[in-house]
């Protein structure tokens, strides 16, 4: 088992587990299609996409979740959950750049929250995108980085998260999670 800690979001993965085919498919195509948007805009909005998956409610919704501030974000995230309750889908994917700094401990990852520097000052921090997959089996997430002097992102390599924190994450209420 792996352990990744950024500041604001920590979780444990096993590359062992893998997604649903049908949601690892869409999720392929919309790494792409928000790869090809970093590379012509120079930016990704935080955004969210509803999965149906049935196929007679097959579809994708996505909800752009454009914040500049903790508090924009925190409504958007509030806003964002309503939603999510409201239209029952199978699976959530979120993506949004972020700074990320790898630890080996919990604690150091504490002790660096503590400190208060911002993460993107930190040594070995590096930019990524962080890309969030949940359904009702389980949650997935992979942090590729920027690369090629920051065009676009490596390829996403996903882990199964069997601990997190984080506002992120738990859109979904658990099923039959995969442990």
């Amino acid at each position: 088992m792996k352990r990744n800690e950024a500041i604001s979001l920590s979780y444990y993965t096993r590359t062992d587990r893998h997604m649903p085919d049908d949601v690892r498919q869409i999720v392929e195509c919309i790494f792409a299609m928000v790869d090809r948007h970093k590379r012509t805009s120079g930016e990704v909005t935080p955004v969210a996409f509803l999965l149906h998956t049935a196929d007679e409610e097959k579809g994708i919704m996505p909800h752009m979740l454009p914040y500049r501030s903790p508090e924009e974000k925190e409504l958007h995230m509030l806003m964002l959950r309503e939603l999510i309750a409201d239209m029952k889908p199978d699976a959530v994917v979120f993506l949004h750049e972020a700074w990320m700094r790898k630890t080996d401990t919990r604690e150091e990852a504490d002790q660096l929250r503590k400190e208060g520097e911002r993460v993107e000052q930190m040594p070995g921090a590096f930019e990524c995108l962080m890309v969030n997959v949940e359904t009702y089996d389980g949650t997935w997430a992979a942090a590729p980085k920027l690369i090629d002097g920051g065009q676009h992102f490596e390829s996403p390599v996903f882990g199964l998260v069997t601990e997190y924190e984080g506002r992120s994450m738990s859109f979904l209420p658990p099923r039959g999670r995969i442990q």
